[in-house]
């Protein structure tokens, strides 16, 4: 039997005065419920606890997940040693500055959905130059005064994604002002957050299938959710009532409304067909953590799935040798572990392709799930060579 959890704000949080709560009824499985169905998740995801908001939470444990799989220079800070930590709580507390550095709080945090000015505009002073994810996906920056025609903002607390209300994926999209000036949101952020680390990726938002929002037979599907998955990358879930697109604080019109983030790590179906998700909750809520994918709000108060952002890393070339006809090519890139009913696997695996015009490449090495390969490959009597290194299909 499944039990049910209320998540709420942590004590500590309420002891801070936060009097919002934003209720999720999360199953809770037992190690039998998960031995009568197919559980498929992915492996070492970091489990934070709540800071300066849900979305910088979540995409904290995103972002740490891919510094411990494969892309070392995204945390650089002093917990563990450099290498993300799989929690926030202390010693390992320096991992909040990974979303919420001292110089954001300093520039945009008053306190929790605060509709006031952002402190650096109140007091006359240039913002500093963007050093963590929240900087990046705009989280808690009052200033963006018009969201995609739903709301103001960022309160305190919160961000946001410009949504294709069409039910379609919208792939590396970059939301921008009426005059034409860039305004950042969650994936457009992440994506830009990932090259300031000195990586690269692909990004996407979604409406899920589920919101009543997205066309019939649009939106991000089930079947979608195992797809990344099963791939190995992690998917952010944006919980919201999309007919509630903005509400008055404090007398404050129009500023962001309720929602919450999910990090989905895996899926689960069981012998009778029940689908649902395995979370990250962002409140530090532990494993066996699943939410089911349909438009239903829980009891409590819960949200309904709003959609999704997706983010593909992608693989960086760091060294190429050439020992006469022989080449090693070294990189690095996503590299998952995929637990398939307790069984682990490598969730990525890797070719190099060659070309001689950039244009058309061809695979010049089997696929690997190591970081480097070696393999023959004469010099070419003219011209130039390319090798670039794609994830395998």
């Amino acid at each position: 039997m499944s039990n049910l959890d209320k998540v709420c704000w942590p004590q500590s949080l309420r002891n801070l005065g936060f009097a919002s709560c934003v209720f999720g009824v999360l199953l809770v499985a037992s190690p039998g419920a998960l031995a009568q169905s197919k559980n498929v998740y992915i492996s070492d995801l970091p489990d934070y606890a709540w800071h300066r908001g849900c979305f910088g939470t979540a995409t904290g444990n995103l972002m740490g997940f891919w510094d411990r799989n494969g892309f070392p220079d995204i945390y650089t800070g002093s917990a563990n040693n450099g290498v993300a930590p799989t929690t926030s709580w202390p010693p390992n507390d320096d991992i909040l500055h990974l979303w919420a550095s001292e110089a954001h709080d300093e520039d945009y945090w008053v306190q929790y959905e605060s509709t006031s000015e952002d402190p650096y505009i109140a007091e006359g002073r240039p913002a500093h130059d963007p050093d963590c994810i929240g900087d990046f996906i705009g989280l808690n920056q009052y200033k963006w005064k018009n969201l995609n025609d739903e709301c103001a903002g960022n309160i305190d607390g919160y961000s946001f994604v410009f949504w294709d209300k069409s039910g379609e994926r919208r792939w590396n999209y970059q939301p921008a002002s009426a005059s034409g000036s860039p305004i950042p949101d969650i994936p457009s952020g992440l994506k830009e957050f990932m090259q300031y680390c000195g990586y690269d990726c692909s990004v996407f938002s979604q409406l899920a299938d589920v919101n009543p929002e997205a066309p019939a037979g649009t939106g991000f599907t089930f079947e979608d959710v195992m797809a990344e998955i099963d791939a190995g990358f992690p998917v952010l879930l944006y919980l919201q009532d999309s007919s509630a697109l903005s509400r008055s604080i404090g007398g404050v019109p129009n500023a962001n409304p309720t929602i919450h983030a999910f990090l989905i790590y895996g899926y689960r179906e069981t012998s009778t067909g029940n689908r649902s998700i395995r979370v990250r909750d962002s409140w530090s809520g532990g494993d066996n953590r699943f939410y089911p994918w349909d438009d239903s709000s829980l009891v409590g108060g819960d949200l309904p799935i709003r959609g999704v952002i997706g983010v593909r890393p992608l693989p960086r070339i760091e060294n190429i040798e050439r020992n006469g006809s022989q080449v090693t090519v070294e990189w690095s890139g996503p590299s998952a572990t995929l637990i398939e009913d307790q069984v682990p696997r490598p969730a990525h695996s890797y070719v190099v392709e060659k070309s001689t015009d950039l244009e058309n490449f061809q695979p010049v090495s089997n696929p690997t799930d190591s970081m480097s390969v070696s393999f023959n490959d004469p010099l070419e009597t003219v011209g130039s060579v390319f090798y670039r290194v794609t994830i395998a299909q």
